[in-house]
């Protein structure tokens, strides 16, 4: 006589034939790509194939980012300041491709995220050391270097 616990274990086995079936079917490719590819090395008939992506060649003409990826990308091969400057260059077209309302919204989203940690510094210094800060920050602003973008504006 079939109890319900019977029932259950006869459901469960049923459920797990499809997925079972799908993994066989996996390791079977699997195994003939392998027999094929060893089939290939040991005749000599072709080469291996190349795993992953091309490498792209640089594409380092003047004003023009450098769209390279991966180990020999122009982007490994470019010093901490040459990296500095580009990433400097991409952040002032992204800027200047907002719209005013976005970048107001995009400032107040800055300002929230202030940690609390400088909130309370700020409210520890005097009038003095707030002012010299300021101070700092106006002078570091006047030194910012203009972004030359595609189209020849600058920000």
């Amino acid at each position: 006589m079939k109890t319900e616990n019977d029932k259950y274990a006869q459901m469960g086995r049923a459920a797990l034939i499809p997925g079972l079936q799908l993994a066989q079917e996996i390791l079977e490719r699997a195994l003939s790509d392998i027999r094929g590819e060893l089939a290939e090395m040991q005749n000599g008939d072709a080469p291996m194939k190349q795993r992953g992506r091309p490498l792209k060649t640089d594409q380092t003409q003047a004003g023009a980012p450098l769209k390279t990826i991966g180990k020999g990308s122009a982007w490994a091969k470019m010093t901490a300041a040459e990296r500095s400057r580009e990433m400097k260059r991409r952040q002032a077209v992204a800027r200047a491709n907002r719209s005013a309302k976005e970048q107001a919204a995009f400032e107040a989203e800055r300002k929230a995220r202030y940690s609390v940690a400088a909130k309370k510094r700020w409210a520890n210094m005097s009038k003095a050391q707030q002012k010299a800060r300021m101070a700092q920050m106006v002078a570091a602003k006047a030194k910012k270097p203009s972004a030359r973008l595609v189209n020849g504006s600058a920000a």
